[in-house]
């Protein structure tokens, strides 16, 4: 279909669909549930409340997690949800 066009119809029609308003999917109203950027969003808010929004803790003896090695940072995870300790590492 776009072998006879020239790379400005080419554009045309690029910056006429991006233009278009995004259709809604009615089947991902409910972010919470379709999204797992949501989902974590919504779990880290009990975290930032002592590691910070950002991940720069403000509270004396509480580690930030931002700038964490991500090999690091999931085995902390992992270890803080199976019940083990964490304090002094």
């Amino acid at each position: 279909m776009t072998t006879n066009m020239s790379e400005a119809d080419l554009r045309n029609v690029a910056a006429y669909f991006a233009g278009l308003p995004p259709i809604v999917n009615p089947a991902a109203t409910d972010v919470k549930h379709s999204s797992p950027y949501e989902q974590g969003k919504a779990l880290a808010a009990a975290c930032a409340k002592c590691h910070g929004e950002d991940g720069n803790s403000k509270i004396p003896g509480t580690p930030s997690l931002a700038g964490q090695q991500p090999h690091y940072l999931v085995a902390a995870i992992q270890e803080y949800h199976q019940g083990d300790a964490r304090k002094g590492r």
